[in-house]
């Protein structure tokens, strides 16, 4: 027989999604966005505002309860701040780039939404290695 400790461990880790590649990346949009960190879990839940049809409403969610990958009113807004910081902040040349390399942020109707959410991703990392330089 297994000892209780055993069979916590494994209870409480099956009852709890496990961290996959899509709940961490969307966390990383998360922070991005600068939406709010739960005190107690602050690298899995997240205040999220206006996404709902409720005026006004905001809901915290946890990383495995993020959309970001899957529904365009949770990526859309990405995109918009994504669009803004690339007109105020890149070179002529890299928003040339911009427009070319990163074309599924820049139109993003003409992708699909997993393809735009991988994109948007990338470029967000690229901008932190551009802070960082």
């Amino acid at each position: 027989m297994e000892n209780s400790k055993e069979v916590l461990t494994d209870l409480f880790c099956n009852k709890i999604p496990k961290m996959n590649n899509v709940n961490s990346i969307n966390s990383e949009i998360a922070e991005f966005m600068e939406y709010e960190k739960d005190v107690y879990f602050p690298n899995i839940k997240y205040l999220i505002p206006n996404i709902s049809d409720v005026e006004n409403a905001v809901v915290w969610k946890m990383d495995y309860d993020l959309k970001f990958h899957k529904s365009w009113d949770w990526l859309m807004p990405l995109i918009k701040k994504l669009d803004s910081l690339a007109s105020e902040k890149l070179t002529f040349s890299e928003f040339e780039n911009y427009r070319t390399n990163w074309a599924m942020i820049d139109k993003p109707s003409k992708y699909p939404i997993e393809k735009v959410h991988e994109q948007a991703h990338q470029f967000i990392q690229w901008l932190k290695n551009k802070e960082n330089e």
